[in-house]
């Protein structure tokens, strides 16, 4: 097999970078108390496009985790599948929710879509979620936030979190 070499403060590849920023971004929400974080995916079955949750961790497998979102919640997240990330993160004191007949504890009252930048140096994130979407995921009790990871030169990693 060849060698692979690559700047990645000068290389072309957007989707290299921003799959490295992904993965340094899964690292700094789950040292900050994000226990379950989920990457929409979606697929046809029936002449219907549908949307599953899986773990970015898991990506092979098919794990469901679509009962922790309402209803709308998913219909949203079908018409704006852009968000790179739904997160959960222990909020409050647990409660019982029951879903088909399951009970099940939870310690979150609203689920975060996380939106990651990756960027080189002290440049500025680019093609953010619209205005029209966060405001409609704010509308359906989900907590939008961006994640900025900065390629520094020196390969120091600087990484910050706002809400929209």
């Amino acid at each position: 097999m060849e060698e692979w070499k690559v700047n990645l403060l000068d290389t072309d590849n957007a989707m290299l970078v921003g799959d490295i920023g992904e993965a340094i971004a899964l690292h700094y929400l789950s040292n900050h108390n994000f226990h379950t974080i989920t990457r929409p995916t979606k697929f046809r079955l029936n002449d219907k496009w549908n949307i599953i949750l899986i773990s970015a961790h898991y990506q092979k497998q098919r794990m469901n985790y679509t009962y922790f979102l309402t209803d709308r919640q998913k219909e949203y997240l079908n018409e704006f599948s852009a968000w790179d990330y739904v997160a959960f993160k222990e909020e409050c004191e647990p409660y019982l929710v029951v879903h088909e007949g399951k009970t099940h504890y939870r310690d979150w009252r609203n689920p975060y879509l996380v939106e990651v930048k990756t960027v080189r140096g002290e440049r500025r994130p680019h093609k953010k979620p619209t205005s029209n979407s966060v405001s409609k995921a704010k509308e359906l009790e989900f907590k939008p936030i961006l994640v900025t990871v900065r390629l520094l030169e020196n390969l120091d990693i600087f990484v910050e979190a706002s809400e929209f």
